[in-house]
């Protein structure tokens, strides 16, 4: 299975990218793609890194 979506690349300007996830059901290893850069990985360490993720915006906002 295969999705993408056009996002700004940042705030401050307008150039637009596309992000790509591209999911293999029977393997379950993931191709993400941001501006041209690629990143492949299991799903399970995709969603391990999500979590992550968002542990340190969690983190990060309540410093600010």
């Amino acid at each position: 299975m295969k999705k993408s979506q056009e996002v700004q690349l940042f705030e401050d300007e307008p150039k637009k990218v596309i992000q790509e996830v591209t999911l293999d059901t029977e393997d379950g290893w993931m191709s993400i793609q941001h501006n041209e850069k690629e990143i492949c990985l299991s799903k399970e360490n995709w969603l391990k890194l999500v979590e992550l993720a968002k542990q340190v915006i969690q983190a990060t906002e309540k410093e600010n």
